[in-house]
């Protein structure tokens, strides 16, 4: 059926080729792997190519891995696939595709699209990128991140990657030249600094009683000079409620 499939819409008979994710889930099984690949050779469009990632994604089929890291280190490669390949190679374990997709998002210098970065960076962080890695992508675009921040920092493995990355966005935040001499926040990253306060909230959270990190008290210091405000969909309680309740951070900002 798979093979069939493939001709017909390498010849264009497929009239709507929309296939969504539940009917990929339970068509995606490793037995297919020999047709996957035959089908691979037969159709080289690359829709129909990004349907069979999704197959080997969704069926976790190992023995395809290699078609999804031939996407990664193919740098003539389609970018449209590049992103359901980095999620294929995951989810077959493919260390070596990742490692190699990791060392090329660090190196190149020209991604085709904005959410191509933070795509690549939810799958990658921490295992393959390492926090000064993501810092350095922040810094080059800033704007991939708006939303994602917190993801990233409850994807940190321990409380020392956290203050290194809490450290760091707070640094991009404050450093000049400032946006005039009455709101000195970075010019170039006061979007950013303005989608800091459900991060700062999140790091008082679970601060307690304790003294807070210089990463924190900068990343504070950053959504006052910003006049950050939570996203709409947030839920926790507002940075006016958690800091009077911690006099440690109130003597520390002060």
């Amino acid at each position: 059926m798979l093979l069939v499939y493939a001709e017909r819409h390498l010849a264009s008979e497929i009239g709507d080729d929309s296939l969504d994710h539940r009917a990929l889930w339970m068509f995606a099984t490793p037995g297919l792997a020999d047709a996957i690949r035959r089908s691979w050779a037969i159709n080289d469009r690359t829709d129909f190519r990004r349907d069979l990632l999704r197959v080997i994604r969704e069926g976790q089929i190992r023995s395809c891995a290699d078609l999804a890291r031939g996407i990664l280190l193919d740098d003539a490669a389609d970018d449209a696939l590049r992103p359901i390949a980095l999620e294929a190679a995951d989810s077959c374990g493919d260390v070596v595709g990742l490692q190699a997709a990791a060392r090329w998002l660090s190196g190149t210098r020209e991604l085709p699209e904005r959410w191509f970065a933070w795509s690549f960076v939810v799958v990658l962080f921490p295992r393959h990128l390492n926090v000064d890695a993501v810092l350095d992508l922040v810094a080059r675009l800033s704007r991939d991140f708006h939303s994602g921040l917190v993801h990233l920092w409850k994807a940190c493995p321990n409380s020392e990657t956290c203050e290194r990355f809490c450290q760091g966005i707070a640094d991009l935040c404050l450093n000049p030249p400032f946006l005039d001499d009455d709101q000195r926040v970075s010019a170039q990253h006061y979007e950013l600094a303005g989608h800091l306060t459900e991060l700062a909230s999140a790091e008082l959270s679970v601060l307690g009683e304790a003294e807070p990190s210089s990463g924190l008290v900068r990343l504070l210091m950053a959504v006052e000079r910003a006049g950050g405000y939570p996203p709409h969909n947030y839920k926790g309680p507002p940075l006016g409620e958690l800091i009077p309740a911690r006099p440690r951070v109130q003597r520390r900002l002060f």
